[in-house]
């Protein structure tokens, strides 16, 4: 894969290329490690914020907002880079951050506030989302896809398509609560985005 090609790695992403996406964390993995280690990060600290740096990419490519004026590595260490100063904030470790005119900006930063929120708010959803049964997952899975209560009774081989109704209740009540009793939730209900989760379509 050329490594200027960012155009190239953008359709990878969008369609989940294994090998773009193996070549991505070939190329950045190592920059990222390098430089959260030496910010008072660990191993899961870049395991964690690179895999944040992926989903803010492919959800501004998802929505056409992705505009790359320089190489696709410089733009991944700046993404990367203001999701772990945000993290530090959030530990309140303001000590070790540097001034934001220090910050190698080159998102719009009222966007990229907003992706860090609709990101913040995905992994709290699907964080919870794995503490369900497997049935639960599955059904909500289908009606995320779109699948249509006729297909979803089919699929799951249920009596009938009330009781795919009463599941689908059940499984999504299970998940908000499971949600709304998260400290986390809290410090996110309140705060503005223009993204909408999966889960509130169903």
């Amino acid at each position: 894969m050329n490594k200027n090609s960012a155009d190239d790695i953008i359709q990878g992403i969008l369609s989940c290329d294994e090998n773009v996406i193996s070549s991505i964390y070939k190329e950045n993995y190592q920059v990222i490690r390098q430089f959260i280690n030496t910010n008072n990060g660990n191993d899961d600290d870049t395991a964690d914020i690179f895999q944040d740096t992926m989903m803010v990419i492919y959800q501004k490519a998802k929505e056409g907002k992705l505009n790359i004026y320089v190489s696709f590595g410089t733009y991944f260490y700046s993404i990367a880079k203001r999701l772990w100063f945000d993290e530090l904030r959030k530990r309140k470790l303001k000590n070790v951050i540097p001034d934001e005119q220090e910050i190698e900006v080159i998102d719009d930063n009222e966007d990229f506030q907003n992706e860090i929120l609709y990101n913040e708010r995905h992994k709290l959803v699907w964080q919870h989302f794995e503490k369900l049964t497997d049935d639960c997952k599955k059904i909500i899975k289908l009606f995320i896809e779109e699948n249509s209560i006729s297909e979803v009774t089919n699929i799951m081989q249920y009596n009938s398509e009330q009781h795919t109704k009463n599941r689908r209740l059940r499984c999504k009540n299970r998940l908000i609560t499971l949600i709304i009793n998260d400290p986390q939730f809290k410090k996110l209900k309140n705060e503005k985005v223009k993204n909408t989760d999966q889960i509130s379509r169903w």
